[in-house]
């Protein structure tokens, strides 16, 4: 007599899930239903991070579909990025702009088994990767365009505000910081006065000394692409908002040293800045300060994103090689 074939055990409820890869196809399909794109529409995931890019090819010509993280940027985050982008755009500088969907949205959103995520449509950045070798005439050229867009940006009037606080960002994620640095008890008391020192430093900044309008927030050399013929555009505006144009300039400064490219680059971008927005020296005097909350802000963000994206797109930290520049770029900013 034959036995009864056993029960296999129920599954249990699936595992949370915080950062998904939608199906290129789906999304794809998505971007065409929402685009006149004609017919033939053939998508791929290129990049995956903080968010992720899909490559779009349609009627011969190539784009490029982002699709943020859930949770990570609210729709009128979005809509601030998009339409600042326009508002550069319109004043004739290098940006890549979001495409009008038929409707005339600049994005959309869909359902993914973590939340909404919102997808956007740019237009294709042609050359390459000012980092994959960078020389000092395209950092001079990047510097000049930053100066331009922190120009442009004193008359965007977007419909909602999106004001960058870094002070505050600093307090909100250090907590996460503090429990991953537990096993590494001397940087975490280093890392205890500075989650004091520097947003302290930061609210004491006078706006009428550090200038404030909108920025690109993520300002380095593999943000901006350069083409055959030498011209430079400036893309991924995700963190972009309202704050001291002084952020700018420490994003490109730090994100050199932590690249560890060669000092003249920086200087290169600062001159060119300068050839279109000269920097009072007591504006100046302040840049110390803001390079060590770029870093340290990297570093929290580190920390409360890793388990959301993985090492790779924030680059694996090299925490012992964090402690030293950070203690050094305190001292340099007097807050130590």
């Amino acid at each position: 007599m034959s036995r009864p074939p056993r029960k296999k055990p129920a599954l249990p409820a699936p595992l949370p899930t915080t950062h998904s890869i939608l199906d290129a196809t789906a999304v794809t399909a998505e971007v065409a239903r929402h685009f006149d794109l004609g017919s033939g529409v053939h998508g791929e995931l290129l990049t995956r991070g903080m968010n992720d890019v899909y490559l779009i090819e349609a009627g011969g010509q190539k784009l490029a579909a982002r699709v943020w993280r859930a949770n990570w940027r609210s729709d009128s985050d979005v809509g601030y990025e998009l339409g600042f982008l326009e508002h550069l755009a319109d004043q004739d500088l290098p940006v890549v702009t979001s495409l009008a969907a038929e409707d005339g949205s600049r994005f959309f959103t869909v359902m993914a088994p973590e939340g909404p995520r919102q997808v956007a449509l740019f237009h294709w950045v042609p050359g390459r990767a000012v980092g994959e070798a960078p020389t000092a005439i395209a950092c001079r050229r990047i510097g000049s365009l930053m100066g331009r867009i922190h120009k442009a940006g004193a008359t965007y009037e977007p419909d909602e505000r999106r004001v960058i606080d870094r002070a505050l960002q600093i307090r909100m994620d250090f907590p996460v910081l503090a429990k991953r640095m537990a096993q590494r008890p001397e940087d975490l008391n280093l890392y205890r006065l500075l989650a004091q020192s520097i947003p302290q430093g930061l609210d004491a900044v006078d706006t009428n000394v550090a200038r404030f309008g909108p920025i690109h927030g993520d300002i380095h050399v593999f943000n901006a692409f350069v083409d055959a013929d030498g011209h430079v555009s400036i893309l991924d505006f995700d963190t972009c908002g309202e704050a001291h144009y002084l952020q700018d300039l420490a994003s490109f400064t730090w994100s050199n040293e932590y690249g560890g490219r060669d000092r003249r680059l920086t200087d290169a971008f600062l001159d060119g800045y300068e050839t279109e927005r000269p920097i009072p020296a007591a504006e100046a005097a302040l840049l110390p300060l803001f390079v060590a909350a770029k870093e340290f802000r990297y570093l929290c963000g580190y920390a409360t994103n890793v388990n959301i994206v993985g090492h790779g797109p924030l680059r694996n930290p090299d925490l012992d090689w964090f402690a030293r520049s950070i203690r050094r770029h305190a001292r340099e900013a007097g807050l130590l």
